[in-house]
Formats: structure tokens, sequence, C-alpha cells
């Protein structure tokens, strides 16, 4: 029987990924024959047995980043390749070569199935069928079967705090904010939504709950100002704790083809997340029913947390599973 060889590759390293990569990376390295990322991020996640390339901007470098990366794999006799993300114009083509030489190729799904980035999501469908997509929640695995008629599994995005690598790309700017926020009794409630807002969902939520409660959001696109409105850069990671709920007032819209990350990382610190009313949020109230918590149901007191050892257990459990699962997928399918 032919020794199954895998790489773990992430060419585009999204700087808000830098966790979501480390997970992976540490609990597949003993299954994995070679791990290929960005050059810009080796000073963030530094593994001693990682191969950095430059992924430029210059297309002409692009595609000489590929050819390194086609050697690599082929010298290394690698027959599978988890793709942590990609670009789907230059995967257009490059999923073609692999395949030809017989090489599975795993695509995690994060913004790439977004139908408003038209030129991405055309050259999206055009992908080899034999490609085999990874997505985060059924409402996307039906959303790919629809439109890319190609093998799709649903995996569970882990719940993971804030670990020293995130730490080291967060803004100070929150210790203006600190005295202010931390050490008030009012609920605190966090936005960091930046771009999709629903703008009606979101003004409406803040009339019915801005007495006695500090709303601290990220988003440039909110131009409503009310004294207790906070509207940050970033968030230094530590000051998560000090929040009562995560608010997403999403733009279903676009969040009909992705996930949010603020839903996981606000379990994973214990937090309650208010979600608009959605087949997204329908489906993780289902998963996460002590977490989850719709808009039109939510009443203004301070929340009561899991017990922080059941918590732990929880999370331990969850993420444990999350790599259990995610395996049987990749090296049994």
């Amino acid at each position: 029987m032919k020794k199954i060889k895998t790489a773990i590759v992430d060419l585009n390293c999204p700087i808000g990924h830098v966790n979501l990569i480390n997970f992976y990376v540490k609990n597949l390295k003993k299954n994995t024959s070679l791990l290929v990322l960005n050059k810009s991020i080796k000073k963030i996640l530094k593994y001693n047995a990682a191969l950095y390339l430059n992924y430029n901007v210059n297309f002409l470098k692009k595609i000489y980043t590929f050819f390194n990366l086609y050697n690599l794999l082929i010298n290394n006799k690698i027959n599978q390749v988890i793709f942590l993300s990609y670009d789907p114009i230059y995967f257009l083509f490059f999923t073609k070569i692999l395949i030809k030489k017989k090489i599975k190729i795993y695509l995690i799904e994060h913004d790439t199935l977004n139908k408003k980035k038209y030129i991405k999501f055309i050259c999206n469908k055009f992908i080899d069928k034999r490609t085999v997509r990874l997505v985060y929640n059924h409402e996307k695995k039906v959303f790919v079967v629809k439109n890319f008629k190609t093998r799709v599994y649903i995996i569970d995005h882990p719940l993971l705090k804030d670990t020293r690598f995130v730490k080291k790309i967060y803004s100070n700017e929150y210790k203006k904010f600190k005295k202010t926020i931390v050490n008030n009794k009012y609920i605190k409630i966090l936005v960091p939504t930046r771009y999709y807002i629903d703008q009606k969902s979101f003004y409406l939520f803040i009339k019915n709950f801005s007495e006695k409660t500090y709303f601290i959001a990220f988003s440039k696109r909110i131009k409503i100002q009310i004294d207790n409105l906070f509207v940050l850069k970033n968030l230094k990671s530590n000051m998560i704790k000090y929040m009562d709920y995560i608010y997403l007032p999403n733009n279903n819209k676009v969040y009909d083809t992705r996930i949010s990350s603020w839903v996981y990382t606000a379990i994973a610190y214990n937090k309650k997340v208010i979600l608009e009313k959605s087949i997204s949020s329908n489906y993780e109230k289902k998963r996460f029913p002590n977490f989850i918590i719709e808009a039109k149901k939510f009443k203004l007191k301070k929340p009561k947390k899991m017990h922080i050892l059941m918590h732990r257990r929880f999370i331990f459990k969850y993420n444990s599973n999350t790599i259990i699962r995610l395996k049987k997928i990749i090296f049994k399918t």
C-alpha cells in the first residue's frame, strides 16, 4: 500500500488566521511531511520544520512562488495537500497541474465563496471538481454542492483564545479606554463586525439597550454617535475577558457564504454571543445552546458564565473532537 505523504500549505497566511494556522499545524504536524507558509508571517509563526515562501502581490512573483511550491511537492513525493487558505484566481490553474500528478487537494473555505467578489467566484466555480472542499457549517456545504458540484465535508471551527502569537499584532490603543470600560459597572458589549454590518439591526439594538451599557466597536462604518459607544481600530486581546457579551450584527447577504470567527473566539473566552436571526444563528444555537442568544430575545443583565472547570473541559473536548473528525476526513477518505 502506497504511503500517504501530506503537506500543509498556506501561501496567503492572513494575519487574522494566525491562531487558526497554529492550531492546525500543531495538531497535524505528526501526520505532515511538508509545511509551507508565507514568508511574511515568519516572525509571528516560526516553526523549525516550516519552509517560508515569498508570496508577493506581484503577479510574476506569485507565479514563481507556485513554481517553487510545485517543485517542493514533487521532490518530497507529496500525494495530498491541505490548503489552509487559497486564491481562486491562481488555484484555477494550479489545482489542475497537481491533480494531473495525482495529488489530492483539500481546500478549507473561508471568505472564498463570496458571490460579491465576482471574478474570484467565477474562477472558483471552474476549479477542478476532483478538489475536496472543507467548510465550517451545513449551509456552506449546500452552497458548494449546488454551485460547484464537488465533494465537500463539514469540519468544525476550533474554539481558540488569543495566543502569544496573536498578542504580538494587537494595538495598544485600548489603554485610554481601559479605566473607563473595565472598572465600570455598566454592561459591556463588544461589536467586532468591521465591514458587513446590518445597519438597521445594529441601530435598533443600540437604541433598545443603550442605557447602562457600553458598546465597544471596530467598524468605521458605524455612523451613530452616542456617549457610551467607543469605536476603536483594534482591541487588545486581554480586554476580551472584561466584556460581558459579543454582539454580531452581521449582514446575512454576505454571511450566507462565510462564518464569523468571533463566534468561536467568544465561546473560547466563556462569553455569550448575541446573533441576529439567520440560518447561521440557528445552526450555531443548536451546537452551542449555552452560549448563543438571539438578538430579539436578549435581555439586558449580567450574564451567567459556565463554571470555569466545566468550560475548560468543554473546550478541550470540543477541540479534540474537531481534530479527530478532521483526521478521519483527510486520512481515511
